[in-house]
Parts: structure tokens; C-alpha cells; sequence
């Protein structure tokens, strides 16, 4: 539903003579006006052009043990999109993986095919390519077999008698084919087809996974098949094709989708078609498992922003033979990014050996080695946060920053917008518990984590000579310290999770983390669309707030107070407390209006819900007593504000040649004028009009529970008023002193009579 619009937070304070009859200009400093009553108002003005932009770089870890992790992804982008259109932030998302080997075109051409990455990047892995947008699935499983069976709770070993994961795999798979007939051979069972019998079907994938159980001697004589046979062929691009970036506006419902389909209302207009969204990430997301093992998530966002994938702010989709990413981030967008990964990050040079005796943990010896002072090749993550920096600088602002390697190296004018680049990055993480170098604990005989390889091979490890023990198990999966993205973070103002106690991000891996993906989201939401913060604060239900200066002209009673409302973040706090409340405690209620009150609270909160019901005043002051009451024997800390301290308004741009005909005659899609008839006329705002409050809601922001959303009821607003200007009118919190430094005057006056 809807949308907010953006706030500035500077505050310039004014008198009402100096703010003349001009509007604040869009994204100018809002403006504080000291009225004869004491109260501090606030006002902010913006243009309303369309939804505020981000373009969100999801970096999918595809090492051997993500698939669990990738599952909660698939089955949480429908919440965490949702959370998005629900205030129509105008969105671009990508995907691009861990995995940094190059094309295996790259490998043939100018290595002769004789480079020892060829074998990976022509045949095991052929779609993940270093810093790309991907969008083809990659379903077939990696070495982990965790990723074909579900894992005991307790222990966190695979059930190998159970195939489920893996047939989950292949189902989200043949829902991403051009044309599923051409590939029913390989789910199809009988006479002349692939496989005689699903037993037989069953056995030889076994066979081709090593599982035993299930499988009796000789059953593998005489099969010649490898995985990939159970899966499409991938060289015969089998699957359809899915947009490399997928945009908000490519799947905004229609007025022509609304006439095709009966289930769809006019109210759905302009909101986003979660399911196609949710199908096409489902596929786009589905990178596998096949991916390097040297995760090098830091390095691979870095190049896929960077003007070499992108091609700047000018370059477009046509521009894709080139620059393989163009047409991602937009100049005038903020830049949020996801990692997600299982392991902490292993950004180097490019030469490791991933053939080293110690495999992929050597990535943390050579941390080790750069901690201590000593020859490395890890880069380190300072480094990584400057080239982060200065790419997106190329990319988006079109400036030429190959004569710095560092921010500092920048000039003075450069270095300006580098900090303005900075400030509108949103990078957020799901990684492993945070376990640092001094913690993690030695896996050889000697005390610390070693500086070499060691040569011998050590009995009580599996397979390495050394490796780093991991931070985290669960049934859900198995973490490694994610320390480096924790540190990458920690450079930006603004970053999901926020630092614990310990000065760390905290790793979410190792959970079901799909409650973290909408916090993610929330987190967008809130830096994108801003929260309005600034309102009139009240303490509770009963206390009593002042009629805003100008009364909403179809009011019963322009001058009545205002309702002491809870902020909408409290909603299910105050559900909860009176979901506790029951009729025995409100003597003047019937059992059947209270029922009616819990179930229609909703999200527009308990005055709206209790104006649907016949009821008195002391019926009100009974159920608000009670209430409070509760929330207060619950421990509850509610935030309220007043309710009729806000005020939106339509303007006319400057410069347009819209008239106040054109204000008076704009409707929703149901009809309905958005400005109250008769409040054209407040000579202090001039040419614009007073919205009628059924024509938009507020909504919490859920990372600030304090503070409001503006959420626009019909989703068609932007073809109705987006050529226009919003104006917000609110008593500030700052009213609470002025108001109380009133109350010492008159206190002091009355002594002296």
C-alpha cells in the first residue's frame, strides 16, 4: 500500500513572519514556527514524484554448505518484499555470488584452457561468474551432503535415509524451465523412459551421491551416470529467462491486470505482484551450492558496483555485452547490500592456493599472518571498504577515481561526495557467530592458530591439517566467524544488525533467519522512506491533546482535542494487553463489544476501532483505565503521541501550471477526493489543500517505534497527486516544554492574584 515520503531531519527555527508564503523546497531543512500558544510547530515539504529508490545487491555465499541457508532465503522473500512495497519504495534487486572464478570463456581464451580454474569454471561451475548479476539457477548440489538430507537436531548430521532437501532442490528447479515437457524424462517413471521405476530412479541417485543406506551390494554395478544427469542440462539453457535485475515497476499491478483477473480489486493497483516476484527470486536466488570455497564476498560486491561491470550512470541494458551489470544502480538511488554467507570472508589477491594442505582454512592462516605484521595475501578490510567506496563513486557519480587507491588520496571536492556516497549505503549481513583470531581456539598442538600450513597431516582432523573450528551448529545449518563482514560494516553510519555489546555485528546464520531477512527489510524501509519522529508526545490513552491549529473543516467539533494514541509500533503490544482484558473488568461492556474491539484493533489502532463501536465517553475512560492497567502490570512501555498534531497537505509545485482546480478535482480509484473541501484557504499555505485523513494511514517504523510512516490507502496515488507537493504540519515534541514553561507563568500569575 502506499508510500511515505521522505523527511529531512534539520530543523531551522522561524517565526511565522519569516517563513513568508513559500513552500521549503524538496529535501531542504524543514522549518519550526513558535505559535501564540506555546506549541512549536513543524514543517516539512517535499515533491511527490514516485516512490523513494534503492537498488539491493543481494551477495548469495554458493560454497558447498549454503543450501539451508538459500532454502530460508526462497522462503522468506515474499515477507521481506512485502515490507518494501508497503510504503512503495521504488526497488531494483540483484543477486551476485561469492564465487570470484572467471568466465570459462575467460579460461579457454586467454589461458589456452590449460589454467587449473578451467575444469571448474567450464564444467562443475559454469554460471557464477566473478561479480556478476546472475539470474539462471544453479540447483545441482555441491559435495555437502547436507544439502541432499535433513539433519538430526541433535547431532546436526544428515539423515541420509531421508532425500527430501534434495528433492526440495529439484522441485524449485523444473518450476524455473522455459518448457517442463522437454525435460519430464527426468521425473517421469516406466516403460521406455529414462528410468524404469522410481526405485530405480532412487537407487541410482544414490549411487551417483555415495549413500549408502538403502543400497545393497552391487546395486552401483553397471551405473554410469553422474549427478548432473538428474538435473536439466544447462548448456541447452533450459531455463526461462529471468530479468538479471528485477524492478519494482516490472511487477506493479495494473488496471488491464485487475480486468484479467477476477481475484484482483482496484486497490491493488500499483502494489507489487508478490507471487510473480516471488517465483522469479525463487529462481534467480537458487545459485547452489558448487560455488569456490574461498569465499571472497567483500571482493565480489566490490566488483560487481565497480564502473568496469557497471559501465557508470550512463551506461543501460543495451550496454550488457560490455558491461554485464549496467542498468543496476541508478545515480539518484540508495545502495543497500545483503550478505549472506556461512563462512567469514577470504578477499585476496588471487593467489591462494585452494589446493593448499589445509584447503579453504587457510584463508584464516593468511589472516593470521596479515594480523601479525607478516607477508599476506588476504586484503585487508580496510582496504576493501575504500575500493568499495571509490567504485561506487565511478559508478554512480561518474567520477574518475582510478588516481586514488585510498579516500584520503581523493581531492578535497571528491572526497565530499565520497562522504555523500557513503552516507546513502545501507549494508546489512547474515553471517556466522563472530568468534576473532584470539578466540578461536587451536586445532593443532600448538597453542595458537599457525602462520604455515603445517606439513604432517593431523589424526584428529578429518581432512585437513588444520581447520578453523566453527562458530556455530544447528540443525539449520553450520557457521564460521563472519568477523570480516562484522568490521566492513562497522565503517558505515547506518548498517543491519547494529553492534552488540561486544562492538560486533551478531551473526544469524546458524538460525532460521528469516525473521532477520524482514528485519532487513524494516531496516530499508525505515532509512529510505524516513520516519516523521517529531510529533506532539502524550503519555497515555486518557491524557489530553490540544485541536490542531487549523481545525480539519468536516469535523463534528473543529476545536476537540485530540486523541493520545500509540504509536503504530506499540499496536501489538496494546493488542496483546487487551487480548488480557475481559468483560468481567468493565462493567459497562458487553462481552460482545469487547469481542468486536479485540478483533477489529487492526493496524489503524484503538480509537479508529473504538469509533466503529456505540459507545459513551465513560464507556472510553473505563476500557482506556482498565488498559492502561494492564499494559503497566505487563511491563509495558508504550510511546503515545497526539494524534490530531498532524496535518498533510497537497500543494501546488512551484513553477507548475497546475491550478487549485486541479487539486479540488483529484479522486482515488474509488472516487473518493483526496482534500477536504473548504481548506484551500489558509493564507499561510497557499495554493494547496488539507488531505482528508481516510485517504492515507499511518504505519510504524518499525526501527524507530516511536515514529510515523505516511502509507497512501489506494495504491494508484502516484497517477493521481504525483505531480504535486506534500506538505506536513505537526506539533513537535518540543511542545512538551514550551507547554510546561506555560504552565510555571500561570502558576506563577495565579500566586500573585
Amino acid at each position: 500500500m502506499g508510500r511515505f515520503s521522505r523527511l529531512s531531519y534539520g530543523i531551522v527555527v522561524a517565526t511565522a513572519a519569516s517563513l513568508s508564503l513559500g513552500l521549503v523546497a524538496c529535501n531542504e531543512h524543514p522549518v519550526t514556527l513558535s505559535q501564540p500558544s506555546g506549541v512549536v510547530e513543524v514543517v516539512i515539504s517535499e515533491d511527490l514524484g514516485g516512490g523513494e529508490k534503492i537498488d539491493i545487491l543481494w551477495m548469495i555465499d554458493n560454497s558447498g554448505s549454503m543450501c539451508r541457508s538459500q532454502g530460508i532465503l526462497r522462503e522468506s522473500i515474499t515477507e521481506f518484499v512485502d515490507i518494501l512495497d508497503e510504503v512503495n519504495i521504488d526497488f531494483h534487486i540483484g543477486v551476485t555470488t561469492s564465487h570470484m572464478l572467471r568466465s570459462c570463456e575467460y579460461y579457454q581464451e586467454e589461458h589456452n584452457g590449460e589454467h587449473p580454474n578451467t575444469w571448474w569454471a567450464c564444467n562443475y561451475e559454469p554460471i557464477a561468474v566473478a561479480g556478476k548479476l546472475q539470474s539462471t539457477p544453479q540447483p545441482i548440489p555441491g559435495p555437502d551432503r547436507r544439502c541432499n538430507h535433513p539433519v538430526d537436531p541433535d547431532t546436526a548430521e544428515p539423515i541420509e535415509e531421508d532425500l527430501t532437501p534434495l528433492l526440495e532442490t529439484m522441485e524449485a528447479a523444473f518450476g524455473c524451465l522455459e518448457n517442463p515437457s522437454d525435460w519430464e524424462h527426468l521425473w517421469t517413471f516406466g516403460p521406455g523412459m529414462e528410468w524404469e521405476s522410481e526405485q530405480q530412479w532412487e537407487t541410482e541417485l544414490r549411487c551417483v551421491l555415495d549413500d549408502e543406506p538403502g543400497l545393497n551390494p552391487g546395486d552401483c554395478d553397471g551405473v554410469n551416470r553422474s549427478i548432473e544427469d538428474f538435473f536439466p542440462d544447462t548448456s541447452a539453457n533450459p531455463y526461462r529467462e529471468i530479468p538479471l535485475v528485477l524492478r519494482s515497476e516490472d511487477y506493479r499491478i495494473t488496471e488491464e491486470d485487475v480486468t484479467a483477473d477476477g481475484t484482483l480489486g482496484a486497490g491493488d493497483i500499483g502494489r507489487v505482484d508478490l507471487e510473480a516476484f516471488r517465483d522469479d527470486f525463487a529462481c534467480m536466488s537458487l545459485v547452489g551450492t558448487r560455488g569456490s570455497g574461498f569465499e571472497r564476498g567483500l571482493d565480489a560486491v566490490n566488483l560487481a558496483v565497480s564502473p568496469q561491470m557497471t559501465g557508470g550512470p550512463n551506461a543501460t541494458e543495451a550496454d550488457r555485452d560490455q558491461y554485464p551489470n549496467a542498468g543496476f544502480l541508478r545515480p539518484d538511488a540508495r545502495t543497500g547490500i545483503i550478505y549472506i554467507s556461512d563462512e567469514n570472508d577470504c578477499s585476496h589477491d588471487g593467489e591462494l592456493d585452494q589446493q593448499s594442505p589445509c584447503g579453504v582454512h587457510e584463508c584464516t592462516i593468511q589472516e593470521n599472518r596479515l594480523e601479525q605484521g607478516l607477508e599476506s595475501h588476504i586484503t585487508p578490510v580496510e582496504d576493501l571498504y575504500n575500493e568499495f567506496i571509490l567504485n561506487l563513486m565511478a559508478t554512480r557519480a561518474g567520477i574518475d577515481t582510478s588516481y586514488a587507491d585510498t579516500l584520503d588520496e581523493l581531492t578535497n571536492e571528491d572526497r565530499n561526495t565520497a562522504e555523500h556516497i557513503r552516507r546513502t549505503v545501507l549494508p546489512t549481513s547474515v553471517h556466522g557467530r563472530i568468534q576473532h583470531l584470539d578466540e578461536i581456539p587451536a586445532r593443532t598442538p600448538d597453542p595458537e592458530i599457525p602462520l604455515e600450513c603445517p606439513e604432517d597431516p593431523r589424526p584428529w582432523t578429518n581432512l585437513y591439517n588444520w581447520e578453523v573450528p566453527k562458530s556455530c551448529i544447528t540443525a539449520m545449518g553450520r557457521g564460521w566467524s563472519g568477523h570480516r563482514y562484522s568490521q566492513f560494516l562497522s565503517h558505515f553510519d547506518q548498517h543491519f544488525p547494529g553492534l552488540n555489546s561486544a562492538g560486533d555485528v551478531p551473526g544469524e546464520i546458524c538460525h532460521p533467519f528469516g525473521q532477520t531477512l524482514q528485519e532487513i527489510a524494516l531496516f530499508f524501509q525505515t532509512e529510505v522512506a524516513s520516519c516523521l519522529e517529531e510529533v506532539y508526545a502524550c503519555s497515555g490513552f486518557d491524557d489530553l491533546c490540544p485541536p490542531h491549529a487549523t481545525p480539519l473543516p468536516d469535523a463534528d467539533d473543529p476545536n476537540a482535542p485530540g486523541h493520545c494514541t500509540p504509536y503504530p509500533g506499540y499496536n501489538d503490544t496494546v493488542a496483546s494487553a487487551l487480548g488480557s482484558v475481559s468483560a468481567d473488568d468493565l462493567p459497562s461492556w458487553s462481552a460482545g463489544d469487547l469481542s468486536s474491539l479485540q478483533s477489529n484493533l487492526g493496524d489503524s489502532g484503538i480509537h479508529y476501532a473504538l469509533d466503529t463501536l456505540d459507545i459513551d465517553d465513560s464507556m472510553r475512560q473505563e476500557l482506556f483505565g482498565q488498559l492502561q492497567s494492564q499494559l503497566a502490570s505487563d511491563g509495558e512501555d508504550v510511546r503515545y503521541y497526539c494524534d490530531t498534531g498532524v496535518e498533510v497537505r497537497l500543494a501546488i509545485p512551484e513553477d507548475s501550471d497546475l491550478t487549485v482546480d486541479d487539486l479540488s478535482t483529484r479522486a482515488d480509484s474509488q472516487g473518493e477526493p483526496y482534500c477536504i473541501e473548504g481548506s484551500y484557504d489558509n493564507p499561510r499555505f497557499p495554493n494547496s489543500c488539507v488531505v482528508h485523513p481516510d485517504r492515507y494511514e499511518w504505519i510504524g517504523c518499525d526501527a524507530v517505534t516511536d515514529g510515523l510512516l505516511l502509507d497512501w490507502v489506494d495504491g494508484n496515488w502516484d497517477e493521481d497527486i504525483g505531480a504535486f507537493s506534500l506538505i506536513y504540519r505537526c506539533a513537535s515534541r518540543a511542545a512538551e516544554a514550551s507547554a510546561a514553561a506555560t504552565d510555571d507563568d500561570d502558576d506563577s500569575a495565579d500566586d500573585e492574584e
